[in-house]
């Protein structure tokens, strides 16, 4: 990049890339005759072309167009208004604003021309780079256009209906990095309104966003968060505590591709628009990734953490692998294939199971498709194209025998449950782009979800940082780190997709408020945390199956572990006779979906009698449906509440004078939780008939299916044999 001073002293202008093929002279005529050199854009052709031949493309274009044409030369110098056409026998790069050559061969490299340009234009010029595919055959320039895309710059490419040859953009199209898919003559007119915006004409760290008086920086003002608040209710992603240069950055092309300049504009166009609200939210999440990237952590895999991941391992214990924001899928492919040839090499045979989750749905798609196109030879050996991949149609799609091992969902790694029970997560380039609270909120999760044995592997860019406590690094040079045998809990606040982002409870306050509002949250919690342990009943919190997930208040009274394995189930650790009178009511609930209380219990604890009061209520996950209940243990000889006093002075009140006394209540009222409990386990035990009787029916039915498949299968049998027959 250019040094401040250069900057000041000399105008930045937008660089333009385009890249052609088979039919690629006609659209490149209509496009620079309806193009003014006045834009003052620079543009680099590359075009496939016979190497033998020297290409009469600029003859051609200087009689259509007011720009000044040339052959790129080596060393040569990117001026504004001028048209620079690759020779036929070189490839060209761009570095430090100056074109190099190299000698084309015939082979790998002359397939990857435009992509090779593209690549050099989005690291040199970042937001300053347009890159354009015409017509052609092929997939050269898709993998281009998604590095010119995520580096901030702008994607076109030439539409079905006027190509000749369309195979080379429909590919670039289908990827999902194409800004605009358009006729030449409007990809013209596009880059004449492209070209007068502040965002291609300003250096990377000095964004700005023209308003109606002079430039002004996009801050993260109310305006700004007004902006985030739509692309959150439209989207369900909450960016809001995403790093501000990144999300700015994508916001301000997004601003560009419609030719608006102010942040109050945007919004009333995202308002009416929310599709365009959701661009803005793909813009965002956009990732470079590729086949096998950083392959220095990959062989450190294969010798570090696989060995360790087999050792001592069931035949039958499934290999369980996350990849989080896996975008369209190589890094799970890639992994998958180091881990193959991993067991392979060793002789050794697992279950394997990978997950692959990203924010992006397009992203989820592209990578269950398992289809790349085939410039991927430049990331892929030929011995793993040839193993691991089937050629077909331009492209390369992964062998179903890799994909079968493979899940992809969408998922928000910081507000939907995670997998769990895993042996590896590699999260690589991800936390980069998350504020420090979301980054330790991931990592947390992270630590959750793996085995006591798990290994997390980061970009080189990351740390466990905020952390630090919960992994041990067994190669931080390439952040490679051991879980602890550190006691986590996984926090319950998780959202689901269908649901906003704003709910999400991140438990670490948020830096951007002030000192004061934080001194009031740390207050507010204190006194919560002190009213709960001396005015609320004891109780817990547990899941579907009765295991203790959380304790609330002072519950030593009413549990204590059992003899014998270390166990948190509630039924086992449950005091007294408490275990008929807390399964009836959790069924009671389970079976009316609401509260359910139980009053008077008489139960023995710790060698004494008393009375007690269970309240269990049902909820559930949003997000999963899962189910959980609450129980409420309140010792009804302890003081009254004033709601519980004044429950009781109700009941009281509306029982006959010739009440009996307490000693026959409590009897009568043990006596009907009994017949409940009683009840409840006549009909637990009907249920299960039934399901058995069911599971029954199926076992018969399937029987029958299976010895009718037997049958035909004799019988294809015979026909095969006497059609062996008839040909001998």
């Amino acid at each position: 990049m250019p040094s401040p001073s250069s900057e000041e002293s000399e105008p930045l202008f937008p660089v333009v890339g385009i890249g052609a093929s088979a039919g690629g002279l006609e659209p490149l005529e209509e496009l620079f005759g309806n193009l003014s050199p006045e834009t003052g854009m620079a543009f680099v052709i590359v075009v496939h072309s016979d190497p033998s031949h020297e290409t009469l493309l600029p003859a051609i274009l200087t009689r259509r167009t007011g720009f000044q044409v040339h052959i790129a030369k080596e060393g040569k110098s990117l001026k504004p208004k001028c048209v620079y056409v690759c020779p036929s026998d070189s490839i060209v790069t761009i570095a430090n604003q100056k074109l190099h050559l190299t000698p084309r061969s015939r082979h790998r490299e002359a397939v990857l021309a435009i992509d090779c340009f593209f690549f050099s234009l989005a690291a040199e010029f970042q937001n300053r780079a347009v890159a354009i595919v015409l017509s052609g055959n092929g997939s050269d320039g898709t993998l281009g256009l998604r590095e010119v895309k995520a580096q901030g710059g702008i994607t076109l490419a030439q539409d079905e209906k006027s190509a000749k040859f369309y195979s080379m953009p429909q590919n670039a199209a289908a990827s999902g990095y194409v800004d605009f898919v358009l006729p030449a003559k409007e990809i013209a007119l596009r880059l004449e309104r492209v070209a007068r915006h502040g965002y291609v004409r300003s250096a990377p760290h000095a964004l700005v966003v023209e308003t109606a008086q002079k430039p002004a920086p996009v801050s993260p003002d109310r305006g700004f968060q007004e902006l985030l608040g739509i692309i959150r209710k439209s989207s369900g992603i909450d960016f809001s505590q995403y790093k501000y240069g990144t999300v700015s950055r994508r916001i301000l092309r997004r601003m560009a591709l419609h030719n608006i300049e102010t942040i109050p504009d945007f919004c009333r166009l995202l308002k009416e628009s929310p599709e365009i609200a959701n661009q803005v939210a793909q813009d965002i999440l956009i990732q470079v990734t590729k086949f096998f990237r950083e392959p220095e952590s990959l062989a450190l895999l294969q010798e570090k953490v696989f060995p360790n991941l087999v050792a001592q391992r069931g035949r039958e214990d499934t290999i369980r692998v996350w990849v989080p924001g896996c975008s369209s899928g190589e890094e799970v492919y890639s992994i998958l294939i180091t881990l193959t040839e991993f067991l392979e090499k060793n002789g050794l045979r697992f279950p394997i199971q990978f997950f692959g989750t990203d924010l992006s749905e397009s992203a989820i798609t592209k990578a269950r498709s398992a289809v790349y196109v085939e410039n991927i030879a430049a990331d892929v050996s030929p011995e793993r194209l040839q193993r691991f991949f089937s050629k077909s149609s331009g492209s390369y799609e992964i062998n179903k025998s890799l994909r079968d091992l493979c899940v992809f969902a969408k998922h928000n790694v910081v507000s939907d449950p995670p997998f769990g029970k895993l042996d590896l997560i590699t999260c690589r380039n991800v936390l980069i782009y998350l504020e420090a609270s979301l980054q330790q909120r991931a990592l947390s999760i992270f630590h959750y979800a793996l085995k006591p044995e798990g290994i997390l592997l980061l970009g080189n860019a990351e740390t466990v940082g905020g952390v630090a406590e919960l992994y041990s690094a067994l190669d931080p040079q390439h952040r490679i780190y051991a879980k602890k045998p550190i006691a986590s809990r996984l926090y319950f606040d998780f959202v689901g997709a269908h649901q906003t982002a704003d709910k999400i409870s991140i438990a670490t306050p948020n830096p951007s408020l002030g000192e004061g509002a934080s001194k009031g949250i740390q207050m507010q919690r204190d006194a919560d945390r002190y009213l709960m342990s001396e005015f609320v009943p004891a109780g817990v919190l547990v899941d579907d199956q009765l295991e203790l997930v959380q304790f609330r208040g002072k519950t030593s009274e009413f549990f204590e572990p059992s003899p014998g394995f270390a166990s948190l189930q509630l039924l086992n650790m449950l005091k007294g006779n408490l275990v008929a009178d807390v399964k009836s009511a959790i069924e009671s609930a389970r079976k009316e979906k609401g509260p359910v209380r139980k009053e008077n219990l008489s139960v023995a604890l710790d060698g004494s009698a008393k009375r007690l009061a269970l309240e269990v209520i049902p909820m559930a996950l949003p997000s999963t449906g899962e189910r959980y209940f609450i129980l409420l243990f309140e010792d009804m000889d302890l003081p009254q509440s004033r709601a519980s006093k004044r429950r009781r002075d109700a009941k009281r009140l509306s029982q006959p004078k010739n009440e009996p006394s307490k000693e026959l209540e409590s009897v009568l009222a043990e006596l009907a939780s009994t017949k409940d409990y009683l009840q409840a386990i006549k009909e637990e035990k009907e249920s299960a008939n039934e399901e058995l009787r069911a599971a029954n029916e199926e076992v018969m039915s399937s029987n029958e299916e299976l010895q009718s498949t037997n049958e035909e299968l004799h019988s294809a049998k015979e026909e095969l044999q006497s059609t062996n027959e008839e040909l001998l």
